[in-house]
């Protein structure tokens, strides 16, 4: 009804904005609208453009970034890995055969920030902690984390994530 009485009378821009400014339903109105649509672009809609960007992004490109973003922790928070180089190649060999035709990266480093605990970078690196493999009762533990953290890889989740921080920041400022 409101609408209708509103719409029914032509008036000028200037008139229809003084209107619309000086009824506390119409503010009210605006302020419901305004903040349901950034609510749905910050739950939907970034969600959606990460998703969408990180499957259509370059090889190359995900490359050049790990491999920064590899660089900056190996000189802040990773360390070369303290485990031994045999226990290295059997871990690497269990490992295969969870892995099959993927070839899928696995990195050792040696980290207190981090503790135990294994991740991926965008490219599709993987970093397991000395703590993770010195905690682990058992390699299949391990071979449970690696399946774990391809299915990361295979549904790009860390590049989704850091796309839908830097969107998140980027509509905030």
């Amino acid at each position: 009804v409101y609408v209708v009485k509103f719409l029914r009378k032509p008036r000028s821009f200037a008139a229809v904005l003084h209107r619309l400014e000086s009824r506390l339903r119409y503010i009210f109105l605006g302020l419901i609208i305004t903040v349901s649509a950034v609510w749905a672009l910050v739950v939907f809609g970034i969600p959606a453009l990460s998703r969408y960007v990180a499957f259509s992004l370059p090889t190359e490109t995900t490359r050049l970034l790990s491999s920064h973003a590899l660089q900056a922790l190996d000189g802040s928070v990773l360390h070369p890995t303290r485990i031994p180089e045999r226990r290295v190649k059997a871990l690497r060999r269990e490992f295969a055969t969870v892995m099959g035709q993927r070839s899928y990266p696995v990195l050792f480093r040696s980290s207190k920030a981090f503790g135990p605990n294994a991740f991926v970078l965008p490219s599709g690196d993987i970093i397991f902690t000395d703590a993770l493999v010195k905690l682990a009762d058992d390699d299949r533990e391990l071979v449970a984390v690696l399946a774990h953290e391809i299915g990361h890889i295979e549904r790009r989740h860390t590049l989704r994530q850091l796309l839908q921080n830097s969107l998140s920041a980027l509509f905030l400022s």
